[in-house]
């Protein structure tokens, strides 16, 4: 298995991404609709096929690995709060807002320090008005976490995991210490404070971690750039 994930040629291309391995404390229902799976061409991938995940951070906007994303944004089929094989919402892509490296990332050796880019937003082409997008928000350790997407082997059920907690912010990007297998490209990690109702996002899964320590996995945390893009987005359409 590849320690990073390829990049996404269409959406047949053949994607090398990330979900979660079994194991740890696992969370029976999904604990909110704006996380879903984001497929390629088809609303009902069968199991092995190429999915991402994703999380809505608007009603027609959705935040995940810009690896996720091929040149047809059309291709794109987004399932908010899919379990047991039920969305939601449904909803086809329409443009990418992808963040663009700078020369400084692009021309950089150091692999971990380039996932920091590998992130984007797709919107879609139909606002998902009966779905609740999650708000972003910065690290605390302190928090409650949870990891939410979905397998490749289990396309049509989410998958949760309470024990993928953040050990460290390196240049951008969040040191995951829970393992993932292939499906969870694009997951959010998402923190909640003690006594509050609300789940927010603070990075997304792009990739895991070489040999068997901590960290094991590797998430990307939205910048300032990535930040103003979205507010450039959202402005004026809602």
């Amino acid at each position: 298995m590849r320690s990073l994930c390829d990049r996404v040629s269409g959406g047949a291309g053949v994607i090398a991404l990330i979900g979660l391995l079994v194991g740890g404390p696992v969370i029976a229902e999904p604990q909110t609709d704006a996380v879903g799976r984001i497929s390629y061409g088809t609303t009902d991938p069968a199991p092995g096929t190429a999915i991402c995940s994703g999380v809505l951070v608007a009603p027609d906007l959705v935040l995940t690995a810009a690896h996720c994303v091929g040149a047809d944004p059309s291709q794109i089929r987004f399932a908010a709060g899919l379990s047991e094989g039920q969305a939601r919402a449904w909803a086809q892509g329409s443009a990418v807002l992808s963040l663009p490296l700078n020369p400084r990332q692009r021309a950089s050796t150091d692999a971990i320090a380039a996932l920091a880019y590998d992130l984007a937003v797709v919107r879609l082409a139909t606002p998902l008005t009966d779905v609740m997008p999650l708000s972003l928000t910065s690290f605390d350790p302190t928090a409650e976490m949870l990891l939410q997407g979905y397998r490749r082997d289990r396309p049509d059920r989410v998958h949760l995991d309470a024990s993928c907690l953040g050990t460290e912010i390196i240049e951008g990007v969040l040191a995951l210490s829970c393992p993932v297998v292939s499906g969870l490209s694009g997951a959010p990690l998402l923190i909640r404070m003690e006594h509050s109702p609300e789940w927010r996002v603070v990075a997304v899964v792009v990739a895991q971690a070489r040999g068997d320590g901590v960290p094991r996995s590797f998430a990307a945390v939205p910048g300032p750039d990535l930040l103003a893009r979205l507010a450039e987005a959202t402005a004026g359409h809602y």
